[in-house]
């Protein structure tokens, strides 16, 4: 036995409606249930999510404690903020052909004003960064210029290592 096309459309609309009422409903009991449930508590903290990098090459990337010290012509530059967090201050400039050029100036902030009190999450995240625009084998000692940060030559070289 066969049936029409009629028939068939009615089954299909009442078994979308008996499908929408049971969702409603379950709906419905979940948010009685929701209810009562206590509010996240406030001290969780921030939701961290992670920041797309701008990647390209720099000629030269401003190091700094604070944002006074970052050229105002530098671009891209990158807050990295406690715990590793990195916020885009200044986006990276729009390429000029279909090649890449290398930016002449790009800035991180960083939170500490010494490269040894970084916590290894911040220095992690600093590692990230010049790696992303340090060209091809990473950032070298000549490209960084380091502004209020206290940072030995040693500690420099060390920090590099973890480049190559």
């Amino acid at each position: 036995m066969t049936f029409g096309t009629g028939p068939r459309v009615l089954l299909g609309l009442g078994l979308a409606a008996i499908a929408i009422a049971v969702l409603q409903w379950c709906v419905a009991v979940r948010g009685e249930a929701a209810g009562d449930r206590p509010p996240p508590a406030a001290d969780d903290g921030p939701l961290l999510v992670d920041v797309l990098l701008p990647v390209g090459e720099a000629d030269r990337v401003v190091l700094a404690a604070q944002r006074s010290g970052v050229p105002a012509d530098a671009a891209p530059v990158v807050e990295i903020g406690g715990g590793g967090a990195v916020r885009i201050l200044v986006a990276a400039p729009p390429p000029a052909g279909p090649l890449p050029e290398p930016w002449p100036s790009a800035g991180v902030v960083l939170p500490q004003s010494s490269l040894a009190a970084l916590d290894p999450r911040e220095r992690a995240r600093l590692l990230e960064v010049l790696a992303a625009w340090g060209g091809p084998r990473g950032a070298s000692r000549e490209q960084l210029h380091w502004v209020g940060v206290a940072a030995t030559a040693e500690e420099v070289e060390r920090l590099l290592r973890w480049l190559r």
